[in-house]
């Protein structure tokens, strides 16, 4: 309710007609024994129609656009932190979907809502709070952190433009030395990706104990000056042991799992989506989602798609990986290689047990 709102007012001696007002005044005290605020509605009265002492009905008028499309929920399906607004969405029998939303108006016990909710998809509106509070403990995108999902989604489009990055500069190799750079995947000196970073086409050095791909001319001298240190990292590397800032990440990561989940998320080591490893590159802790009775930990939500559409798929990649086919035909970027990830002293979580009520799964309502 604000000033300037249109209203339509019907009189009670004016039977069957309708007068347009404009709201002037709100007061700013509440009647305590009535608990109502007392609103003014300006009308034009020209034809002096009405009369002072005369009953009226008012309707103040919506400034929501008549024509935007609004999915009308219940006011307990929505939770807002500041400028955030989230509902749960039921995609499937007993899997929820977090949803950011976009409030259009609040109606009584109703709000409206222009973006986030498609007519006909059920909406939670009890059990809100406990399930929010489930997918954080979960560390999955919550009111908590409602832009974790950019941020990974972020993560993802930059990985992409580095293999495409890559693509590009290994493509003016020859033959022999796309294979070599391709096998090699990282510069020993700078320790980055080949191709990448903007450094344009990988240089061949020749060396007595092999030729070794380096990503520009300025790492030349150094490795000339002591190769043996730079074989050593390259090994080091293609051993598939994570590298000390690695394993700091992973243990974080790791942390918030149960017992179940860590020990699943460790011998499996990769995302089968992205081929990456778990709780790397700022994913986060991993998911669990379950095939049909199998449980596969995906590195974040944006993830959980693409596995459901085509969990053959990944589950072969899964099947390649540790049968010691390091990379999958899907992935041509030059990712590293890894094998399972080595016994790490994590800390003991007690995470709080939840004792969700039998079958009682949230409330749904179908918007308008």
């Amino acid at each position: 309710l604000r000033i300037g709102q249109k209203a339509e007012v019907a009189i009670q001696s004016q039977a069957g007609k309708t007068f347009e007002g404009k709201v002037s005044f709100i007061s700013p005290m509440v009647d305590k024994e009535t608990n109502t605020v007392k609103v003014r509605i300006e009308i034009p009265n020209e034809a002096g129609l009405i009369k002072i002492g005369d009953y009226a009905n008012a309707q103040i008028l919506s400034e929501v656009n008549s024509n935007q499309d609004l999915v009308i929920v219940p006011r307990s399906a929505v939770m807002v932190n500041g400028q955030d607004s989230i509902a749960f969405v039921e995609t499937r029998p007993g899997r929820f979907e977090y949803r950011k939303v976009k409030i259009a108006e609040t109606i009584g016990d109703k709000i409206a809502l222009s973006d986030g909710i498609k007519p006909g998809e059920a909406v939670v509106h009890e059990g809100v709070f406990m399930l929010e509070s489930t997918f954080n403990i979960q560390g999955k995108v919550s009111l908590i952190d409602p832009n974790r999902a950019d941020r990974q989604n972020q993560a993802k489009i930059s990985a992409e433009a580095e293999a495409k990055e890559i693509a590009e500069s290994f493509s003016k190799l020859t033959n022999e030395d796309r294979k070599l750079a391709e096998e090699q995947v990282i510069c020993p000196v700078m320790e980055v990706k080949l191709g990448s970073m903007g450094m344009g086409a990988p240089k061949r050095v020749k060396l007595p104990k092999g030729d070794v791909m380096i990503c520009c001319e300025g790492c030349r001298k150094k490795l000339v000056a002591d190769p043996d240190k730079y074989y050593a990292i390259l090994e080091n590397f293609k051993s598939g042991a994570p590298t000390p800032e690695e394993l700091a990440e992973i243990k974080k990561s790791f942390a918030p799992l149960s017992k179940e989940d860590r020990a699943l998320a460790e011998k499996q080591v990769i995302c089968p989506v992205t081929e990456e490893r778990l709780g790397t590159k700022g994913m986060g802790t991993p998911i669990r989602v379950d095939l049909d009775g199998t449980p596969i930990m995906i590195c974040c939500e944006g993830c959980r798609r693409g596995l459901l559409k085509d969990p053959a798929k990944h589950l072969e990649i899964l099947k390649q990986y540790h049968s010691g086919k390091k990379q999958s035909q899907n992935k041509k970027s030059g990712q590293k290689s890894s094998g399972e990830l080595p016994k790490m002293d994590l800390p003991k979580m007690d995470l709080p047990k939840m004792d969700l009520p039998k079958m009682d799964l949230p409330k749904m309502e179908v918007p308008n």
